[in-house]
Protein backbone atom coordinates (compact mmCIF):
# COMPACT_ATOMS: atom_id res chain seq x y z
CA UNK A 1 0.00 0.00 0.00
CA UNK A 2 1.26 2.88 -1.12
CA UNK A 3 1.41 6.65 0.83
CA UNK A 4 -1.03 7.91 -0.81
CA UNK A 5 -3.66 5.64 -0.62
CA UNK A 6 -2.57 5.15 3.28
CA UNK A 7 -3.47 8.67 3.36
CA UNK A 8 -7.38 8.23 1.36
CA UNK A 9 -7.72 5.58 4.08
CA UNK A 10 -6.68 7.77 7.13
CA UNK A 11 -9.02 10.49 5.74
CA UNK A 12 -11.81 8.08 4.64
CA UNK A 13 -11.70 6.48 8.32
CA UNK A 14 -11.85 10.30 10.26
CA UNK A 15 -15.09 11.53 8.18
CA UNK A 16 -16.59 8.54 9.10
CA UNK A 17 -15.77 8.73 12.70
CA UNK A 18 -17.07 12.57 12.75
CA UNK A 19 -20.36 10.76 11.11
CA UNK A 20 -20.93 8.57 13.93
CA UNK A 21 -19.52 10.76 16.71
CA UNK A 22 -22.77 11.89 18.13
CA UNK A 23 -24.32 8.19 17.82
CA UNK A 24 -21.63 7.27 19.75
CA UNK A 25 -22.05 9.88 22.61
CA UNK A 26 -25.48 9.27 22.77
CA UNK A 27 -25.06 5.67 23.13
CA UNK A 28 -22.32 6.57 25.81
CA UNK A 29 -24.48 8.79 27.95
CA UNK A 30 -27.35 6.61 27.87
CA UNK A 31 -25.27 3.69 29.98
CA UNK A 32 -24.48 6.47 32.37
CA UNK A 33 -26.35 7.61 35.04
CA UNK A 34 -26.18 11.73 35.12
CA UNK A 35 -27.56 14.14 37.57
CA UNK A 36 -29.18 17.34 37.68
CA UNK A 37 -29.83 20.08 40.41
CA UNK A 38 -33.28 21.43 39.19
CA UNK A 39 -35.19 24.57 40.10
CA UNK A 40 -38.86 25.18 39.53
CA UNK A 41 -40.40 28.34 39.67
CA UNK A 42 -44.60 28.27 38.99
CA UNK A 43 -46.76 31.51 39.37
CA UNK A 44 -49.97 31.88 38.34
CA UNK A 45 -50.69 34.56 35.51
CA UNK A 46 -52.41 38.06 35.62
CA UNK A 47 -56.14 37.76 34.05
CA UNK A 48 -56.12 39.19 30.17
CA UNK A 49 -59.07 39.85 28.12
CA UNK A 50 -57.34 36.98 26.07
CA UNK A 51 -57.00 34.49 28.62
CA UNK A 52 -60.93 35.01 29.34
CA UNK A 53 -61.78 34.87 25.68
CA UNK A 54 -59.79 31.34 24.59
CA UNK A 55 -61.91 28.78 24.62
CA UNK A 56 -60.95 25.94 27.18
CA UNK A 57 -62.45 22.49 26.66
CA UNK A 58 -64.06 20.89 29.70
CA UNK A 59 -64.24 17.16 28.20
CA UNK A 60 -60.51 16.82 29.71
CA UNK A 61 -59.15 13.64 31.39
CA UNK A 62 -56.91 14.37 34.02
CA UNK A 63 -54.90 11.43 35.32
CA UNK A 64 -51.17 10.71 37.26
CA UNK A 65 -48.45 8.48 35.57
CA UNK A 66 -47.78 4.88 36.77
CA UNK A 67 -44.37 5.62 36.95
CA UNK A 68 -43.86 8.88 39.81
CA UNK A 69 -42.01 10.26 42.65
CA UNK A 70 -42.96 12.75 44.66
CA UNK A 71 -40.60 15.81 46.39
CA UNK A 72 -39.48 14.99 50.03
CA UNK A 73 -38.82 17.04 52.64
CA UNK A 74 -35.42 15.81 54.18
CA UNK A 75 -36.59 15.60 58.21
CA UNK A 76 -34.46 12.56 58.86
CA UNK A 77 -30.96 12.90 59.71
CA UNK A 78 -29.91 9.92 58.03
CA UNK A 79 -30.74 12.26 54.36
CA UNK A 80 -27.71 13.53 52.40
CA UNK A 81 -28.59 15.68 50.04
CA UNK A 82 -25.44 15.45 48.23
CA UNK A 83 -26.21 12.10 47.14
CA UNK A 84 -30.10 11.51 47.82
CA UNK A 85 -32.07 11.94 45.37
CA UNK A 86 -35.85 13.70 45.12
CA UNK A 87 -35.42 15.80 48.09
CA UNK A 88 -35.67 19.58 48.47
CA UNK A 89 -33.00 21.90 48.75
CA UNK A 90 -33.07 24.67 51.63
CA UNK A 91 -34.09 27.92 50.41
CA UNK A 92 -30.56 29.23 50.65
CA UNK A 93 -29.69 26.72 47.64
CA UNK A 94 -32.53 28.66 45.56
CA UNK A 95 -31.25 30.46 42.30
CA UNK A 96 -34.06 32.14 41.03
CA UNK A 97 -34.64 33.80 44.22
CA UNK A 98 -34.44 37.29 42.85
CA UNK A 99 -37.21 36.39 40.08
CA UNK A 100 -39.39 35.38 42.88
CA UNK A 101 -39.47 38.15 44.46
CA UNK A 102 -39.84 40.58 41.49
CA UNK A 103 -43.15 38.10 40.86
CA UNK A 104 -43.95 39.30 44.22
CA UNK A 105 -43.55 42.53 43.57
CA UNK A 106 -45.39 43.22 40.35
CA UNK A 107 -48.76 42.01 42.27
CA UNK A 108 -49.96 40.97 38.53
CA UNK A 109 -48.23 37.63 38.93
CA UNK A 110 -48.83 35.19 42.45
CA UNK A 111 -45.65 32.19 42.69
CA UNK A 112 -47.84 29.48 43.18
CA UNK A 113 -44.31 26.92 43.35
CA UNK A 114 -40.44 27.35 44.06
CA UNK A 115 -38.83 24.56 44.85
CA UNK A 116 -35.44 23.24 43.76
CA UNK A 117 -33.99 19.49 44.23
CA UNK A 118 -31.62 16.72 42.26
CA UNK A 119 -32.32 14.06 40.80
CA UNK A 120 -30.85 11.38 37.90
CA UNK A 121 -32.14 12.16 34.82
CA UNK A 122 -32.93 9.03 32.56
CA UNK A 123 -34.18 8.24 28.79
CA UNK A 124 -38.22 8.90 28.66
CA UNK A 125 -39.36 5.03 29.10
CA UNK A 126 -37.27 5.11 32.49
CA UNK A 127 -37.66 8.77 33.57
CA UNK A 128 -39.87 8.96 36.36
CA UNK A 129 -42.91 11.77 36.81
CA UNK A 130 -42.61 13.96 39.42
CA UNK A 131 -45.86 15.25 41.13
CA UNK A 132 -46.99 18.82 41.74
CA UNK A 133 -49.06 19.90 44.07
CA UNK A 134 -48.69 24.20 44.32
CA UNK A 135 -50.86 27.15 45.10
CA UNK A 136 -53.56 27.55 47.02
CA UNK A 137 -55.37 25.09 48.93
CA UNK A 138 -59.32 23.77 48.89
CA UNK A 139 -60.74 20.78 50.84
CA UNK A 140 -58.17 17.92 49.07
CA UNK A 141 -57.02 19.96 46.32
CA UNK A 142 -54.57 22.41 44.89
CA UNK A 143 -54.98 25.27 42.38
CA UNK A 144 -52.57 23.54 40.35
CA UNK A 145 -52.04 19.69 40.69
CA UNK A 146 -50.29 17.03 38.33
CA UNK A 147 -46.80 16.23 37.23
CA UNK A 148 -43.58 16.90 34.95
CA UNK A 149 -41.34 14.70 34.12
CA UNK A 150 -37.20 15.22 32.64
CA UNK A 151 -36.06 13.00 30.29
CA UNK A 152 -32.77 12.94 28.34
CA UNK A 153 -31.82 11.33 25.10
CA UNK A 154 -29.14 13.78 22.90
CA UNK A 155 -30.85 16.45 24.69
CA UNK A 156 -32.68 17.28 27.89
CA UNK A 157 -36.56 17.00 27.43
CA UNK A 158 -39.27 18.55 29.90
CA UNK A 159 -42.58 17.46 29.67
CA UNK A 160 -45.86 18.84 31.91
CA UNK A 161 -49.22 17.76 32.36
CA UNK A 162 -50.37 19.89 34.57
CA UNK A 163 -53.81 21.38 35.38
CA UNK A 164 -54.75 24.55 37.33
CA UNK A 165 -58.02 24.98 38.65
CA UNK A 166 -60.67 28.20 39.50
CA UNK A 167 -62.53 27.31 41.81
CA UNK A 168 -65.86 29.06 42.53
CA UNK A 169 -66.05 31.64 45.40
CA UNK A 170 -68.32 29.92 48.01
CA UNK A 171 -70.12 32.31 50.89
CA UNK A 172 -71.09 29.22 52.60
CA UNK A 173 -68.38 27.19 54.78
CA UNK A 174 -70.13 24.48 54.68
CA UNK A 175 -70.20 23.74 51.71
CA UNK A 176 -67.39 22.33 49.39
CA UNK A 177 -65.75 24.51 47.08
CA UNK A 178 -66.55 24.06 43.19
CA UNK A 179 -64.20 23.70 40.60
CA UNK A 180 -65.27 26.32 38.59
CA UNK A 181 -62.49 25.73 35.65
CA UNK A 182 -60.45 23.38 35.08
CA UNK A 183 -57.61 24.10 32.54
CA UNK A 184 -54.80 21.27 31.10
CA UNK A 185 -51.16 22.52 30.82
CA UNK A 186 -48.69 19.97 28.57
CA UNK A 187 -46.20 21.02 27.25
CA UNK A 188 -42.66 19.90 25.77
CA UNK A 189 -39.79 21.40 25.55
CA UNK A 190 -36.13 20.31 24.32
CA UNK A 191 -33.75 22.03 27.23
CA UNK A 192 -30.66 23.01 27.53
CA UNK A 193 -28.74 22.78 30.59
CA UNK A 194 -27.53 26.11 32.63
CA UNK A 195 -29.69 28.36 30.60
CA UNK A 196 -33.48 29.56 32.36
CA UNK A 197 -36.13 28.04 30.38
CA UNK A 198 -39.61 29.80 30.15
CA UNK A 199 -42.85 28.09 29.42
CA UNK A 200 -45.68 30.51 28.55
CA UNK A 201 -49.17 30.16 29.15
CA UNK A 202 -51.91 32.30 29.10
CA UNK A 203 -52.84 30.99 32.81
CA UNK A 204 -49.36 30.06 34.32
CA UNK A 205 -45.99 30.76 33.53
CA UNK A 206 -43.22 28.19 34.38
CA UNK A 207 -39.21 29.19 35.05
CA UNK A 208 -37.41 25.80 35.40
CA UNK A 209 -33.36 26.10 35.50
CA UNK A 210 -31.55 22.86 34.92
CA UNK A 211 -28.18 22.35 35.93
CA UNK A 212 -25.29 19.69 35.82
CA UNK A 213 -24.25 18.00 39.37
CA UNK A 214 -21.94 15.69 40.12
CA UNK A 215 -23.07 13.31 42.62
CA UNK A 216 -20.45 13.18 45.63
Amino acid sequence: MNQTTRAVNYLLAAFIATLFAPVIWAAESAGKERWFEVELLIFAQPKSETANKEFWPSDITLEYPKNWVELKNPNSASIDLRRDAFYLLPDKAHKLTAEKMQLRWSKAHRPLLHEAWRQPVFDKNNAPSILIHAGRQYDDHRELEGSIQLSVSRYLHLQTNLWFTEFARNTDDSVSPRPNRVTRIQQKRRMRSKDLHYIDHPLVGILILITPYKQR
